[in-house]
């Protein structure tokens, strides 16, 4: 009888530790990503934890201090969210030391020099792998969208009333942007690294055209329309080596198919099942479900009545 040694079977996906940095300005989805991917990892078998600096950061200041903390003037800031990244760098090594297989490092990582200072902890003193993930959108609506979606129901605007909140977080990208440093191919040649751009969701869908959540319908005509741009599009930004990563569903599949590269289907990109709400719409739902309803109004990525 053979023994199963999981340690052992393990090794043949990771055959030493990894740290995932990733890296972009607040409101690109890292979070979202950073989860995402560790849940998946986890689901197939390697231990994965997320390490989120700005839970660090919140744990050592306690309240909330306003878009002004993270302007780079702001030594004082800048000092405790320094702390905070190497305080966050830390744990990151001593989960891979204690039978950690995969660390998601999510922070904004913005600048040269902080990309630097992990790869000297991770690679350099640790002999780990490390992995830079940039998550890069210019799209007023998606931006805006993730901060009305995720950003506000965080700790930090909790006690904030809606408009302020927005306001604010607008600001505190701002004050990222003044120091930000995109990964540079030439100049970080050193690091292994893949850049998202404009992380975005399928053309409209049938069931998006009469106000319907979930189900798996074709496009519209008009998500017909949204795909032959978006292929154009791509063929036009001649980027080397690219690849497509979509879900199993027929409208993402749709979405991407005039995309002339090779492609990926990934189960876990598949959108939240809506359960006993799958199919019916908003007003359905709403009429029905009014708690769950106000809920994913709220947060559409974390809602629960339980």
């Amino acid at each position: 009888m053979r023994t199963y040694d999981q340690k052992a079977d393990l090794m043949d996906f990771v055959n030493l530790p990894h740290v995932v940095a990733m890296v972009g300005l607040p409101a690109r989805g890292k979070t979202y990503i950073a989860k995402k991917l560790a849940r998946y990892l986890n689901w197939v078998g390697l231990p994965t934890k997320v390490f989120n600096v700005g839970d660090y950061r919140r744990e050592a200041i306690g309240s909330y201090r306003g878009h002004d903390f993270f302007h780079p003037s702001n030594k004082e800031g800048t000092d405790i969210r320094n702390k905070c990244a190497l305080d966050a760098l830390q744990d990151v090594c001593d989960f891979l030391q204690s039978g950690g297989m995969v660390a998601v490092y999510d922070a904004t990582n913005t600048t040269v020099e902080r990309r630097q200072l992990i790869h000297h902890v991770v690679v350099e003193r640790m002999g780990y792998k490390l992995f830079f993930i940039e998550s890069l959108c210019n799209d007023p609506k998606l931006i805006e969208t993730n901060i009305t979606e995720c950003k506000l129901t965080n700790p930090d605007y909790q006690m904030m009333d809606k408009e302020d909140a927005i306001k604010d977080f607008m600001k505190r990208i701002e004050h990222y942007r003044l120091t930000y440093e995109p990964l540079d191919e030439e100049k970080e040649s050193i690091y292994s690294f893949m850049k998202i751009f404009d992380t975005g969701t399928h053309g409209e869908s049938v069931y998006n055209q009469v106000g319907r959540i979930g189900g798996d319908t074709d496009l519209s005509p008009r998500g017909r329309e949204y795909a032959n741009a978006l292929a154009k599009f791509i063929k036009d930004q001649k980027i080397p080596n690219l690849r497509v990563w979509t879900s199993c569903m027929k409208r993402t599949i749709q979405t991407a198919e005039g995309i002339n590269v090779p492609q990926e289907r990934w189960k876990a990109l598949n959108e939240i099942d809506a359960g006993i709400c799958e199919g019916l719409t908003y007003e359905e739902i709403q009429d029905q479900y009014p708690e769950e309803f106000a809920a994913r109004d709220n947060c559409k990525y974390s809602y629960s009545n339980s």
